[in-house]
């Protein structure tokens, strides 16, 4: 059976537009937030875009387009940075996922680099009681990127072996060490390949949690941030290289669309009085004319 595509922001560029006007408002005037959805005006990278404390990633899924597993994986980044970039993150993730984006096959390429030599947890990756079975789950991740259906059963097969490294790991070792955590990364991702939206939230988590079991105590936290950075980073490389597709009238949803763009109004701001009148306000708009503020995403991970 094909699978249907939805391409990210349904394939409307205005839908986008609107979006990230939101977010830069939002950040302009500090209100992107760890910790919290959306209250009293300021939130988390989900909360921020759909203005939602309930359901947050199903209202952005069904709001942008963005599925529940990548909403997972932006949310699970904004949490797991330090509080300093996390505004950064949420200009440029969203940014780098373009108009039309098949984002289907993202969590794969994720769930590859997670479990590979160059990922933050690659000590505990290449560690000889997991090895083995962590590669095997990498090569189930790279050919399903490729297009390759990989049965349940594979998956299952691959998850048991994961899940029996992880014992062997735990035994001979710490059950903080960092090829225990390689081999539960390896394991969730198996898992969850087919039917968890939380699948590459999750593999990113216990990533990071092996990269900072293989520094020495003293420096785990900051072996944890850099591991969301280079998380964050590779995310970013991951959305931007995702292929685009057509909207065709079976992935479009116009009533969406509109439901959408009737929530992004255009934010109030301050205007400094002028002839000696009162304090006013007004929309925001860009040089397209669109609702927000042209501010410029800032930063760099």
């Amino acid at each position: 059976m094909t699978q249907v595509i939805t391409p990210a922001w349904y394939g409307e560029p205005k839908l986008k537009t609107a979006a990230m006007d939101r977010l830069r408002e939002h950040r302009r005037l500090d209100e992107i937030a760890q910790g919290v959805y959306f209250q009293d005006g300021k939130g988390c990278h989900l909360g921020c875009l759909s203005h939602a404390n309930d359901d947050t990633h199903e209202v952005v899924e069904r709001m942008f387009a963005i599925p529940l597993r990548i909403g997972y994986w932006l949310e699970a980044v904004f949490e797991g940075l330090p509080n300093g970039r996390c505004a950064d993150w949420v200009m440029q993730s969203t940014e780098a996922i373009a108009v039309g984006a098949d984002l289907s096959k993202c969590h794969h390429h994720l769930a590859s680099w997670l479990l590979s030599s160059e990922s933050p947890s690659s000590a505990g990756n290449q560690h000889e009681l997991v090895r083995d079975a962590v590669d095997a789950v990498k090569d189930l991740h790279d050919r399903a990127a490729a297009g390759e259906p990989i049965p349940a059963k594979t998956w299952s097969a691959a998850r048991s072996a994961a899940w029996s490294a992880r014992s062997a790991a735990r035994s001979a070792e710490s059950a903080e060490s960092a090829a225990w955590s390689a081999a539960r990364s390896a394991a969730w991702s198996a898992r969850s390949a087919a039917r968890s939206a939380e699948s590459a939230a999750e593999s990113a988590a216990w990533s990071a949690e092996s990269a900072a079991w293989s520094a020495e105590s003293a420096a785990r936290s900051a072996a944890r941030s850099a591991a969301w950075i280079a998380i964050a980073e590779r995310s970013i490389e991951i959305f931007r290289d995702a292929p685009i597709v057509e909207a065709t009238p079976e992935t479009r949803c116009d009533q969406c669309v509109a439901e959408a763009m009737a929530t992004l109004r255009p934010p109030i701001i301050s205007v400094k009085p002028t002839h000696g009148g009162m304090d006013s306000a007004k929309p925001a708009t860009t040089s397209d004319g669109l609702a927000g503020t042209d501010a410029t995403t800032e930063g760099v991970l």
